[in-house]
């Protein structure tokens, strides 16, 4: 059975399959298999659904437009935000920090031990998120990927795409490889490329 091949960007699994296609038209073929090409981020929400049918997880996957939704909330109704700023672009800011917290593995409490009022901030916002979503058993795509199960991917993975991958991505990969997932690593292909220097007289 084909791996399934994940990427980092909607844009090269676009591009994967269309070149695939390219292939097979070349090859004459008329009719072909349509390789399974998926982001991260997909590959973790149909993990969870997989284990949710299964009967391995259980809450209701929370959509990242409507986890959006809830983080423009939580900081429009907090009554310590400077009503100057636009809350629509601070709760996309707060979202993208929950998720790195979760990507890099940074503990809750390392925020306690920042004293700023950015930090504080956001550390109410996320105690009011994570009761969120306790409260109405909601799972968004940050906590969904340490809960997933290896074999919700089988018969494997294929990473293509990543210049870095994340230290959580790198713990889950090694813990569903012991598990006995096959994951594999694509090699960059090397390109040769070309640059110019040019001066200017002025910027």
């Amino acid at each position: 059975p084909r791996l399934t091949r994940v990427t980092p960007t909607r844009r090269l699994a676009h591009e994967l399959r269309a070149r695939h296609d390219e292939e097979c038209v070349a090859q004459g073929l008329e009719v072909w298999a349509t390789p399974d090409i998926v982001t991260w981020d997909e590959l973790i929400e149909r993990m969870f659904m997989l284990d949710r049918q299964a009967g391995r997880l259980g809450g209701r996957w929370l959509p990242a437009s409507a986890a959006q939704l809830l983080w423009e909330r939580i900081v429009r109704d907090d009554p310590e935000l400077s009503p100057l700023l636009s809350s629509s672009g601070v709760a996309r800011a707060a979202a993208q920090s929950w998720r790195r917290l979760h990507d890099f593995r940074v503990p809750f409490a390392a925020l306690d031990d920042d004293q700023s009022a950015e930090t504080a901030a956001f550390s109410r916002w996320c105690r009011e998120y994570r009761r969120l979503l306790e409260e109405r058993n909601w799972t968004d795509g940050a906590l969904a990927q340490s809960r997933v199960h290896a074999r919700a991917a089988a018969p494997g993975l294929e990473l293509t795409g990543f210049d870095r991958l994340t230290p959580l991505q790198e713990s889950l990969l090694q813990e569903w490889a012991a598990a006995g997932l096959e994951v594999r690593l694509a090699k960059s292909p090397d390109v040769v490329g070309r640059c110019w220097r040019t001066q200017c007289l002025d910027p």
